[in-house]
């Protein structure tokens, strides 16, 4: 039986190559990890505002068309209303309430 102690077995060649190996696997591993959580990121950041923009137009669009469609109807009711009639025959009857009352205090 072949006894090898504790402290040899590191100072194997094949322990060694082991170790490196594994240590090399692992700085691989996490820099890829470092790496696609950097790519994710931005590509999480650029796919959400892409979406925000859509969102937005898409608002801005329903809101443009609702604006149209109010300015249309006010303006419809606009030119059916006679305005400068209305306001003429409100004119006429202060001027004759007016002139009762400038008559009465006579």
């Amino acid at each position: 039986m072949h006894l090898v102690s504790a402290g040899s077995r590191w100072h194997s060649p094949k322990t060694q190559a082991t170790l490196v190996t594994l240590i090399a696997f692992l700085i691989c591993i996490w820099s890829l990890t470092g790496y696609f959580n950097h790519v994710f990121h931005n590509e999480i950041l650029r796919v959400m505002g892409e979406q925000q923009s859509s969102t937005a137009s898409f608002i801005a669009g329903d809101i443009g068309v609702e604006f149209r469609e109010r300015m249309n109807a006010l303006e419809q009711f606009a030119s059916e209303i006679d305005a400068p009639k209305r306001l003429c025959r409100g004119c006429h009857q202060q001027d004759g309430k007016n002139t009762k009352k400038s008559n009465q205090h006579k």
